[in-house]
């Protein structure tokens, strides 16, 4: 007989929430959720992953951990998106991006030269932790989406914020996750969305399903972008939403992997 349970763990005020759903199958899920990071976290942050700039919103508490047979298989966390940010410019240039560049080291008349290089869009290519002792290979199936959206309990839900910044109100930089455990498996969906305004549009997705009768894990991993001139005369609420864009947008480059267990 497979037994399900929850477990909602009320916490003071300040600390974090936290969450945890055991399927029954052998697959454990705890959610942490804590409110913005606050300026000593964040310079503890800084510190840890050797950074000096940082997006406006961090949520430096928030991770996803899942469990099988009592043994980490994956994690999804703030740290781990920030740490894989790049350290280089990222070639985009506004009107603003300049000011972007030194707002966290100083006035902006400084000389540019003295400014390290960062990427002020913020985009990671965290596509999750996984453990040694499970391993991923190539493969050519795809995660069946068709079937994802046919009706289904869910037994277990949750949605992530790790970071999120406006760009200096020039658009949005924003990593965020969703998980949902049904009775057939379980789906996560970690995006990274960017827009730039009038410039360029970003969506790298994570996406990982679980299918508990045939024991099986499928991960895609899938970039795409494409300009504003690219994208034509497409309607303001089709630019502003991640969901309805990310239809629209060129793919750049796309990873399916395949795990038993």
């Amino acid at each position: 007989m497979i037994v399900s349970t929850s477990e909602y763990i009320k916490t003071p005020d300040l600390m974090p929430e936290i969450k945890k759903y055991k399927s029954g199958h052998g697959w454990d899920f705890t959610t942490t959720k804590n409110r913005i990071s606050n300026a000593k976290e964040i310079s503890d942050l800084k510190n840890t992953l050797s950074i000096e700039n940082i997006p406006d919103m961090i949520f430096g508490d928030n991770k996803l951990e899942i469990f099988y047979d009592g043994q980490m298989v994956f994690e999804f966390s703030t740290v781990h998106a920030m740490k894989h940010i790049s350290h280089k410019d990222p070639g985009i240039e506004v009107s603003h991006s300049k000011h972007w560049k030194k707002r966290s080291v100083g006035s902006f008349t400084e000389d540019l030269t003295k400014v390290k290089p960062y990427d002020w869009t913020y985009t990671t290519n965290f596509t999750g932790f996984v453990s040694d002792l499970f391993k991923f290979t190539l493969t050519d199936s795809e995660i069946n989406l068709r079937k994802l959206k046919e009706p289904e309990p869910i037994l277990f839900y949750d949605e992530l914020v790790f970071y999120e910044d406006e760009l200096a109100d020039n658009g949005i930089s924003s990593c965020s996750l969703k998980i949902r455990v049904m009775p057939s498996g379980y789906f996560l969906l970690q995006r990274f969305y960017l827009r730039v305004d009038n410039v360029v549009i970003r969506v790298y997705d994570t996406r990982v399903h679980c299918l508990f009768a045939t024991r099986t894990i499928l991960r895609e991993c899938i970039q795409k972008e494409s300009s504003y001139s690219e994208l034509g005369n497409l309607p303001r609420e089709v630019l502003l939403d991640s969901n309805l864009i990310s239809n629209h947008l060129k793919t750049k480059n796309i990873k399916k992997e395949r795990m038993t267990y």
